[in-house]
């Protein structure tokens, strides 16, 4: 008996097909010939899709129906990403936007935002001292700060 893998068969079923199959169809028929019980069917599903669309020689179409690369042009299967993606202009954020994320950040260092018009200042409010220190309490209790520790 001949092993092949689930993508390699997944090919000789699309090439036997002459034409496009659902992902169900194509791992229906595929799953039979590898005579996978339900079990390794809901195992191996996941690992499949990723594996045929990392493949090369298929491509995905509408309504998650797949085919053999070689059987479209470029132009048809291609996705040109700058139709999916647009591009975020840096001086397009809004000062909220700016405001927020700098409030986030100052957070995040134990700091706090002023709230000057012009500028944000970021003023150290000593939260990120009295954390520090602490943690250096909590270690010498457990013995992790003392000479000679192991920690």
């Amino acid at each position: 008996m001949k092993v092949i893998s689930l993508p390699e068969t997944a090919f000789e079923v699309l090439t036997a097909a002459n034409g496009t199959m659902t992902f169900a169809e194509l791992y229906g028929k595929v799953a039979e010939i590898a005579e996978m019980s339900e079990e390794e069917k809901a195992a191996r599903i996941g690992q499949f899709y990723t594996d045929i669309s990392l493949d090369g020689r298929f491509v995905g179409l509408t309504d998650n129906t797949w085919d053999l690369r070689s059987r479209h042009t470029y132009d048809k299967v291609h996705i040109d990403v700058n139709d999916v993606y647009s591009e975020v202009d840096e001086g397009e954020r809004d000062a909220e936007d700016a405001k927020e994320e700098a409030e986030y950040d100052a957070s995040i260092q134990g700091t706090v935002v002023s709230d000057s018009d012009d500028e944000e200042a970021i003023v150290d409010d000593g939260e990120a001292e009295a954390k520090s220190k602490e943690s250096k309490e909590a270690a010498e209790l457990v013995g992790m700060g003392k000479e000679g520790s192991d920690y």
